[in-house]
């Protein structure tokens, strides 16, 4: 009698399992992984709304006498003493709720537009200045006054400068454009609790009224 035996053998590189089942275990895990890497993140809320301020400045001064010029050599014999600009200003401030808003909650900033007016425009030219600014409160006084400081960068515009055949007297001017630098400290005066700056409010669109502003000193 004769019998057929048919014998497999199979043999396994344990090596080979051992890669196997470290693919399958990184396959799961990036399954399981997946939905929170595609998934956008949630950020934490931060108000990123911004508070725009338009405001309307009327500044009398008083020109050092620190040139004979000024005091009063000149053709007409009479000293400068006087000074006026007009300033019209465009600003915004952050979000209290916002990440700056929180750090810098009273400051502000923006660019301005001003026209000033001189004793004499006939030798010294009636300049318009053009400046970015900046400012903040100081010191909070009582409930509705503040003490605030805000300081101007710009450059002016459309001087008279010396002229030994037209303009012999005005040795304190020597260009037509120059730099213009102001620092202001002002008294902050909120006429009531409720009300704001002149501001409009981008999100709620609603005008507010603003407090009073004093300037105490003024330098440029």
């Amino acid at each position: 009698m004769i019998k057929f035996v048919a014998q497999f053998e199979f043999g396994y590189d344990i090596d080979e399992i051992e890669r196997i089942d470290r693919l399958q275990q990184f396959v799961m895990f990036a399954c399981l992984q997946l939905p929170q890497i595609i998934r956008p993140p949630i950020a934490p809320y931060h108000d990123s709304r911004l508070t725009y301020r338009v405001g309307l400045d009327i500044r009398p001064g008083f020109v050092a006498q620190d040139n004979p010029f000024f005091k009063g050599e000149k053709e007409a014999g009479k000293p400068i003493r006087h000074a006026l600009s007009t300033h019209l200003k465009y600003s915004f401030q952050f979000s209290k709720d916002s990440e700056i808003g929180l750090l810098y909650p009273h400051a502000y900033q923006g660019i301005g537009v001003s026209y000033h007016y001189l004793d004499n425009h006939q030798e010294l030219g009636s300049p318009v200045s053009v400046y970015a600014f900046q400012g903040s409160r100081i010191a909070r006084l009582s409930r509705t006054l503040s003490l605030d400081y805000e300081w101007n960068f710009g450059a002016s515009f459309g001087w008279k400068k010396h002229d030994t055949f037209t303009n012999a007297y005005n040795g304190a001017v020597g260009s037509k454009i120059n730099a213009y630098i102001n620092v202001g400290f002002l008294l902050n005066w909120q006429l009531a609790p409720q009300w704001n700056p002149n501001r409009v409010d981008t999100h709620q669109a609603k005008q507010q009224v603003e407090g009073v502003l004093v300037r105490i000193c003024h330098l440029q």
